[in-house]
């Protein structure tokens, strides 16, 4: 995760797996990943992307704005 621009989107309870959920870009597509802190640095949560596809999900549109807007 590092280097990559994101941003916070949502916050988790402290019992849930991950603290929490970004949007990111790769490339034209904006995705989103549960992220947490891990050996000293934020990480996502699973190993491969598993992530989905922020362009389908409303509640994801104004953080997909902001990041295609620089």
């Amino acid at each position: 995760m590092d280097g990559t621009r994101s941003v916070v989107c949502g916050h988790f309870p402290d019992n849930a797996p991950w603290a929490f959920e970004v949007v990111y870009m790769d490339g034209e597509k904006a995705m989103n990943e549960p992220v947490l802190w891990r050996q000293g640095r934020w990480s996502f949560f699973y190993d491969d992307v598993s992530g989905g596809c922020a362009d389908h999900y409303p509640r994801f549109s104004a953080y997909v704005e902001k990041l295609r807007m620089g």
